[in-house]
């Protein structure tokens, strides 16, 4: 190399490559490979079978595939509750991106009409991971559906889900008892994850749906699927197990049965301006529940549908708490219903017998404390029959101390009250039985006599549940055995296979002797029989119960207290009243009653009891009863009963009997008079010995079926005796001895009368004979001092005569306001409806008094009332009118007669009809006191009808028979 080719002053390159260090770095080289092939061959080769698992893990996952619930069907096999296709809007809170989070929750509570705050709080409530669908909205209109699910791109993290929803097909009808799913919350979860609960799963909440829930929910499948990284479903791979669908329930309600309760609460809580109610129909051989009504309520579609957080807040700041089942989780005190318990007590422990007399007073004293009467006076001495049928507080006192304060307990706890029943529904609570050791441990002091007092009416520190208190009827009307009550009847398979069937569960055998509860059982009848439960008693069937009032809270500025009512009533098998038994006390000593129902409503202000009106709509509903009290004979029950149908019977009864007097030659009456006197006493004996009635009268006899009043037969058997007395003594009747022996003639039938007792009828009596005497001619004089004589006698009537039910009618009369609950009730319903027809009436079959049950025995001592309030004054005044003519005519016919006996026959029909209609009439609108005396021609009633038929029909024998009067 020539030295030119390098510029001057450089140096040649030496070679510096080494070998050694290409080898080390070659060596490493190898080294490092072999580290990863062997590291490649130990996951590749040897690994393999685990990796491949585990690639295969991230790629697919086992999902669930949800079951489906088991549907509900009533005792008839109607479908109460579905399921139903719906689309769904859910969100993947990890696919949500934070910083538009607030933009899709706009968004999307625009397009669902929700609350973005609602939509806030599901994704931030959400109980699982933030890769778990979270539900915001359910049952989403298709259209918004398909917008929303073709709008992922602008609402990320939103996905449209088709999903079961149920649809419950009676809406509120049955929702207390149906109760309603929803989502699973946190707690929840937390307790049931390890049975397959999932995030976003509904679960039953209240109700048979949450009673029942692990029978409805079924078993959730299991399917393998495909998913990306973001866990998004892309594809089902494989089925690995199949879902198993949730078993169904056949409810023991009857949708109907519900339908009638329902129906009648609401006409109750409408007319009575209630705010809360209960009805319950339990069938007492089983403990099965036909209907539960629990009002105010809600629909469960609400919840089923997704409810928006108004409706919700509605429906929980809702004082009288719809969403609450008043019949099993609130407590009242059960007013005298109670004294069931206290009557079966005190009989079962020997501290009375069923004639064991006890006097009641206006109040009883203990120290300076007085406890009232509930009619402030009393009824006299009572067994138990007259002390559970008047519902005697003053009889109760004396009993419940006889027994104390821990036997009443016992009692208690035997009929079921203070402790649950253990119905299959969530929510029941236990109820209060005071003892000695309850307020020892709760108030720290033992009970006071004044709280024994309290306790064996139902008042004081008792609170129960109407379900407890419906069982406690039905172990009474079934003979004594407390069953558990039921909703569910039994569980089955979605082909109808029965899993499980419910049998009657008995809690537990009365400790009472058979006797006993017949015994309590035909008082419970008395209650309705003497008419403390008021028209309850003119339905063509048998029903015995006991009402109750209880009061409670504080009192308001006129110092009364609010009041709570209650009716619970039982009906016999076969039910309708017969003549063999007309009082229905043969049928409620069976024990085969098959209908117990209940009615309670809450802080009643009504007068009267409101319940038991709405026991009585529901069992005229329940049997086909119409409004006249007719029966249909659809439900097995016969029409004979039928007011209407009976009515048309005896006007045509009447009407015969009128033709055959008018034919008849009524001179042939004087021939008989005397025949005629026997039987009319025979008549009026055997009414004493056989005859039925009310509250231990004797007034009604049975001929052929029809209840007959022989005592309206006598009148017209009395005036002829008259008549033929006082035709013979024609112009002698200025004598004293003439005017007794008239008296004389009146007076055993007038007693007899009174024995039923029937004071109006012999009040009758009285009038017939006075305006039969005036018109014969007898002296005045001596009139008046037989008049003055019977007024000193007054004084005794009183005392020894009158009962007390006619003193209080009396008393009343003076000052009708002062007890309007109680014995002047029906003159100021009277009033009301005779005051509310104003000029011309509200029409026929308008009056709102009769329709709504307000104005008792409408029919026939108050049926005038009726009359002015439909026809109004105008129309009074002419059915008045069309009376005055009548009465005219048969005095004008007595005038013309030339025969005395038909004169004097006039003047007793005269005298009888001025008096019933002026008594009648003069009662209805406040003037004269009640006394039950018929209106002619219009009160209903075969006897009288007929009575008056056969008077009319011999005056027109008599003017038939007779030319113009010469006398």
């Amino acid at each position: 190399m020539s030295t030119d080719s390098i510029g001057m002053g450089e140096q040649a390159p030496s070679d510096h490559r080494s070998p050694i260090r290409f080898l080390v770095f070659g060596l490493v080289v190898v080294i490092l490979g072999t580290i990863l092939g062997v590291r490649l061959f130990m996951l590749q080769v040897t690994g393999n079978g685990q990796f491949a698992t585990l690639a295969e893990a991230n790629r697919s996952v086992i999902e669930p595939i949800k079951s489906t619930r088991g549907v509900i069907y009533d005792r008839n096999g109607t479908p109460l509750v579905t399921n139903v296709p719906a689309y769904t809007v859910k969100i993947r809170p990890a696919d949500l991106p934070e910083d538009r989070r607030a933009e899709v929750v706009q968004r999307l509570a625009a397009l669902l009409d929700m609350d973005p705050a609602d939509i806030n709080t599901a994704i931030d409530s959400n109980p699982g991971s933030r890769f778990d669908l979270v539900r915001i909205a359910s049952d989403v209109d298709e259209k918004v559906a398909n917008f929303i699910a073709e709008s992922r791109l602008d609402l990320p993290g939103t996905e449209i889900v088709v999903e079961s929803r149920r649809e419950y097909t009676t809406g509120a009808l049955l929702a207390q008892v149906m109760g309603y799913t929803g989502p699973i919350s946190r707690t929840q979860l937390d307790a049931l994850a390890a049975g397959g609960y999932l995030p976003d799963d509904l679960i039953g909440k209240a109700g048979v749906e949450s009673q029942y829930e692990s029978a409805l929910r079924g078993a959730y499948g299991e399917q393998l699927i495909e998913k990306d990284a973001a866990g998004r479903k892309l594809q089902v791979l494989q089925t690995v197990k199949e879902p198993v669908a949730g078993n169904s329930l056949g409810l023991t309600i009857d949708v109907k049965e519900q339908q009638y309760a329902e129906k009648a609460l609401k006409w109750g809580m409408s007319l009575a301006g209630l705010k809360r109610g209960v009805v319950i129909v339990m069938n007492p051989q089983t403990g099965e529940i036909l209907a539960m009504v629990s009002l105010p309520t809600y629909d469960d579609n609400l919840f089923a549908r997704g409810i928006t957080s108004a409706d919700y807040a509605s429906l929980i700041e809702n004082p009288d708490k719809p969403l609450t089942n008043h019949a099993i989780a609130e407590q009242f005190p059960p007013g005298s219903t109670y004294k069931l318990v206290t009557a079966a007590g005190a009989l079962a422990d020997g501290k009375i017998t069923r004639t064991t007399q006890i006097l009641t007073q206006p109040y009883l004293t203990l120290g300076s404390t007085k406890f009232y009467e509930w009619n402030r006076r009393g009824w006299g001495k009572c067994n138990i029959m007259c002390g559970f049928g008047h519902s005697s507080d003053t009889f109760f006192f004396q009993v419940s101390a006889m027994l104390g304060i821990d036997r009443l307990a016992y009692w208690a706890e035997q009929f079921g009250f203070g402790a649950r029943t253990g119905i299959d529904l969530p929510g029941e609570v236990d109820g209060t039985v005071p003892s000695n050791q309850w307020k020892l441990d709760t108030l720290g002091s033992e009970i006071y006599p004044g709280e024994v007092f309290q306790a064996g009416i139902g008042q004081g520190y008792d609170v129960v549940t109407p379900l407890q208190l419906i069982n406690a009827y039905a172990a009474l009307a079934n003979g004594g055995t407390l069953y558990k009550p039921r909703v569910v009847r039994d569980i089955r398979k979605a082909d109808g296979q029965i899993v499980r069937g419910f049998q009657p569960e008995v809690l537990r055998k009365l400790d009472i002797a058979t006797s006993v509860l017949e015994t309590m059982r035909q008082a419970a009848r008395n209650v309705v029989v003497i008419r403390h439960t008021y028209n309850l008693a003119d339905l063509p069937i048998v029903v015995a119960g006991k009402s109750g009032t209880a009061e409670f809270g504080n009192r308001d500025s006129e110092g009364r207290l609010p009041f709570h009512s209650w009716f619970v009533a039982f009906v016999p098998k076969n039910p309708v009243v017969s003549a063999k038994d007309p009082n229905g006390m043969k049928a409620v000593s069976r024990t085969d009653s098959e209908l117990v129902v209940l009615a309670f409503a809450y802080d009643s202000r009504t007068k009267g009891n409101a319940a038991t009106e709405i026991v009585k709509y529901y069992l005229q509903l329940h049997y086909g009863i119409k409004k006249d009290y007719s029966v249909a004979s659809g439900d097995g029950v016969l029409v004979s009963g039928s007011v209407f149908l009976r009515g048309l019977l005896w006007t045509a009864i009447a009407l015969v009997v009128f033709v055959v007097a008018t034919a008849f030659d009524y001179r042939w009456l004087k021939t008989l008079a005397w025949p005629l006197y026997a039987v009319q006493l025979g008549l009026l004996v055997t009414t004493l010995a056989i005859g039925s009635g009310v509250g231990g009268s004797s007034r009604w006899v049975s001929v052929f079926g029809l209840q007959f009043q022989f005592s309206e037969l006598a009148k017209i058997l009395m005036i002829v005796i008259l008549a033929n007395y006082l035709g013979a003594r024609r112009g002698r009747m200025d004598s004293l001895w003439s005017i007794l022996g008239a008296c004389a003639l009146t007076g055993p039938p007038l007693a007899l009368v009174l024995l039923q007792p029937d004071l109006g009828t012999s009040l009758v009596f009285g009038a017939i004979l006075v305006g039969m005497l005036f018109l014969s001619g007898a002296s005045l004089r001596w009139l008046g001092a037989i008049a003055l004589a019977a007024v000193s006698t007054l004084p005794f009537v009183w005392t020894y005569v009158l009962l007390d039910y006619q003193k209080e009618r009396l008393t009343s009369f003076i000052n009708p306001l002062s007890d309007i609950r109680g014995a002047g009730y029906q003159l100021y319903q009277s009033q009301i409806a005779v005051g509310s027809g104003g000029w011309f009436g509200k029409g026929l079959t308008n009056s709102s008094q009769n329709q709504l049950d307000f104005l008792p025995v409408q029919a026939t001592d108050f049926v005038f009332a009726i009359l002015a309030e439909e026809l109004g004054f105008i129309g009074a005044l002419v059915v008045i009118g069309l009376f005055t003519v009548l009465i005219w005519r048969v005095l004008a016919g007595g005038w013309r007669s030339r025969d005395p006996f038909g004169t004097m026959f006039a003047a007793g029909l005269g005298s009888l009809l001025v008096f019933q209609l002026f008594v009648n009439v003069g009662m209805v609108i406040g003037i004269m006191p009640i006394t039950g005396i018929p209106l002619p021609f219009i009160t209903h009633g075969g006897a009288s009808l007929i009575s008056i038929a056969a008077g009319l029909g011999i005056l027109q024998s008599i003017n038939i028979r007779q030319g113009r009067a010469e006398w």
